[in-house]
């Protein structure tokens, strides 16, 4: 029998990959793909909440049990190392450089180290992004699933607190990662499908860089 092809997603705290990436994610799964998420810091107040998140969305977590002051790029390098070593994955997904947290940036710089064995590397900004990031590559999601990041990242806005990433501000700041595409059209990056009777279909869709494609098939799959 053979094994599902496994795509790995990397956050630096319990709500990036959902932020990010729930709607990759669930596309990737109903695919047929084996997902795995490694969360390198750790909150026990959240920890429940992120395995609901997890759930919902149909991915395997792996918390990596640092403490927020004590991510470094070695660390975040051991952890994604392991399961790259471990689950062999055909993609992985990782936090970009171009972020002005400076966490991200650390896992981001750990993680492409890790990575160095995977045939393709993408990565993903959150909230504090810098303008120079330009996404290439995009994976659309179907509104169900769409709702369904957004049932997970209520979840974790309710388990936070009041934090400016789940404001009304913050949740149109996203839309340029993770809602309709034509929100892309105010950037000038909107990808867009079109029909066999000629008219645009605007599909829900997240937008990524991609570091390294040397096996571009899962794209199409």
């Amino acid at each position: 029998m053979t094994e599902k092809p496994v795509v790995l997603f990397v956050g630096t705290h319990m709500d990036d990959i959902e932020l990010g990436c729930g709607g990759t994610i669930q596309a990737f799964v109903r695919k047929g793909f084996g997902v795995v998420g490694v969360v390198i810091s750790t909150d026990p107040k959240r920890e429940k909440v992120s395995r609901k998140s997890a759930e919902l969305l149909g991915y395997e977590l792996v918390l990596g049990g640092l403490k927020e002051s004590d991510i470094t790029v070695e660390a975040a390098h051991r952890l994604v190392d392991e399961t790259v070593r471990s689950r062999h994955p055909l993609v992985v997904f990782g936090p970009t450089q171009k972020d002005d947290h400076h966490h991200h940036v650390l896992v981001s710089t750990g993680t492409d180290s890790a990575a160095r064995r995977a045939a393709n590397l993408l990565h993903y900004c959150g909230p504090l992004r810098k303008h120079e990031f330009a996404p290439n590559v995009f994976f659309t999601f179907t509104e169900e699933e769409h709702q369904k990041k957004g049932q997970a990242l209520t979840m974790i806005g309710e388990a936070y607190g009041p934090t400016r990433y789940f404001t009304e501000h913050y949740s149109m700041e996203s839309a340029w990662l993770g809602q309709r595409v034509y929100e892309y059209e105010q950037r000038d990056e909107a990808p867009y499908l079109v029909r066999p009777d000629g008219e645009k279909w605007i599909p829900f869709a997240e937008g990524f860089e991609a570091r390294r494609l040397r096996d571009p098939s899962f794209i199409l799959s």
